[in-house]
């Protein structure tokens, strides 16, 4: 183990020629130090004692835990650690005494995960994807699943949400904008600003559901002479579909232009 006073008084008395970076095993640089110095041998102004000097007087004022960590791997004086961990055999830890495993999953004061409690939820984080990718029907599904394992989640209703506003789905839109605000979320002006949101906001129960605090809505009534329109099956408004579906991929027009537009190509 390296001394911190040895390696000062190297350093004062030979660092010139490097004799402290040999003493800590740096040959690399003691080579280097010793290249200077038969170069600046003739200098009138003395660089490299300057130099072994002010290295010197840094380690001696260096701390011994500092030293230690940079020089011994972080490992403490042998009477240090004898002092602050009495009966530990040094080398098992170079920072602290030897955890023990305990009952209830833990090493010492650090929690070990336990996978059971803490799944990775797998599809929210592919609802999101599809979301973005503006396939929702398939993240729609995957949210609805997301729910399944957290079902106070508040950012997965929001979502839904709005998934369900831009298929133009009102109710089921406004029942989980119900639960986000439920479960706590607060963020009214995303609610009021969300250009996903906009299909929501143009509903006659918007005034009525805002007044509410965001927690109560009139239910849709369908109307019973109103039928379903098809998919859209002919090329050209399939080709004018993912056309438009490109320039919202593209950021060229905002959600609420492409359900928008969308709407206008399916009347």
């Amino acid at each position: 183990m390296k001394n911190r006073i040895v390696a000062g008084l190297l350093a004062i008395f030979g660092g010139a020629v490097g004799a402290h970076q040999f003493y800590l095993r740096k040959p690399g640089k003691g080579i280097f130090y010793f290249f200077l110095f038969m170069v600046f041998l003739n200098a009138r102004f003395p660089i490299m004692f300057i130099l072994g000097l002010m290295e010197g007087l840094g380690l001696l004022m260096m701390s011994d835990k500092d030293f230690n960590r940079k020089y011994n791997g972080g490992e403490l004086p042998p009477e240090e650690y004898a002092r602050q961990f009495p009966g530990q055999r040094q080398g098992q830890d170079r920072y602290a005494p030897p955890r023990k495993q305990s009952g209830g999953g833990r090493w010492g004061n650090i929690e070990v995960p336990n996978p059971s409690n803490n799944r990775r939820n797998i599809y929210k984080e592919s609802a999101i994807r599809k979301y973005k990718e503006f396939d929702l029907d398939g993240a729609i599904e995957d949210f609805q699943k997301s729910i399944q394992i957290e079902p106070r989640d508040i950012a997965t209703h929001f979502n839904l949400a709005c998934a369900y506003s831009l298929m133009e789905h009102g109710e089921k839109a406004y029942s989980h904008l119900v639960k986000a605000v439920e479960f706590g979320f607060t963020d009214f002006d995303r609610i009021n600003t969300h250009d996903d949101l906009a299909y929501v906001r143009i509903q006659h129960q918007w005034d009525e559901f805002k007044n509410s605090g965001y927690r109560t809505f009139t239910s849709f009534e369908k109307d019973p002479f109103k039928q379903e329109k098809p998919e859209p099956q002919n090329e050209l408004l399939l080709d004018q579909l993912n056309k438009l579906n490109e320039l919202k991929q593209k950021g060229l027009i905002s959600e609420a232009e492409y359900a928008t537009e969308k709407r206008r190509l399916n009347e």
